[in-house]
């Protein structure tokens, strides 16, 4: 299984989600404790990983947060056979300029009074660690392939499947070549013991 991290993983995970975009966002109903979950739609991803929402502030997901920032997005595409389970850390963000940056008029559907509604909160969700599955080629393609797999007893649909982890800071560069230079560094050479070896036959032979 395959692991991307860093910005390799950051653009993986943009990549899947801006292609679903619609996921079943959960959080912990503590009051039950059971998982509450609703689909939403993603506006967002962040290079470091971070996926962003609108919610209502009077909502009951903004309450679960309050109360357990924990949360899993479960993606799902069957058509495309993508599917993509995010687990995060979620954080309720009041920011107007944050706001009208990710608004788009389909967002008024639930905020009657536009980018002015005073119950507009956004959810900021940190990815902790994501999984994807994402299978290669359209959906005729994969059709004939399965169809070869099952007459060939062979599997000829390829898939990638992975973990991807948050975004981290970047080593500086001279940093980099510093770190690399000590890894290949050869150990000292150890002086020959030939020389003394040699003497030592010179000496028996002279006592003979």
């Amino acid at each position: 299984m395959a692991k991307i991290q860093n910005r390799v993983g950051s653009v993986k995970l943009r990549e899947m989600v801006e292609q679903i975009n619609i996921c079943m966002f959960c959080t912990t109903d503590t009051e039950l404790d059971v998982p509450s979950c609703r689909p939403m739609s993603a506006q967002s991803v962040d290079n470091d990983g971070s996926i962003w929402f609108f919610s209502s502030i009077s909502s009951g997901k903004n309450a679960d947060i309050e109360a357990d920032k924990h949360v899993r997005l479960y993606f799902s595409h069957p058509i495309k056979s993508k599917f993509l389970v995010v687990y995060g850390e979620a954080e309720i963000v009041i920011d107007r300029k944050k706001a009208e940056e990710l608004w788009n008029p389909l967002v008024k559907t639930w905020f009657k009074d536009g980018i002015d509604d005073l119950d507009i909160s956004l959810i900021k969700v940190s990815t902790r660690n994501a999984h994807y599955w994402d299978v290669e080629g359209n959906k005729m393609i994969n059709f004939f392939k399965m169809v070869a797999s099952v007459a060939m007893g062979k599997n000829f649909v390829t898939a990638e499947e992975g973990t991807i982890k948050p975004c981290k800071k970047s080593v500086p560069q001279q940093a980099q070549k510093s770190v690399s230079k000590k890894s290949v560094a050869k150990k000292p050479v150890k002086k020959s013991t030939k020389k003394t070896s040699s003497s030592n036959k010179s000496q028996r032979s002279t006592k003979k």
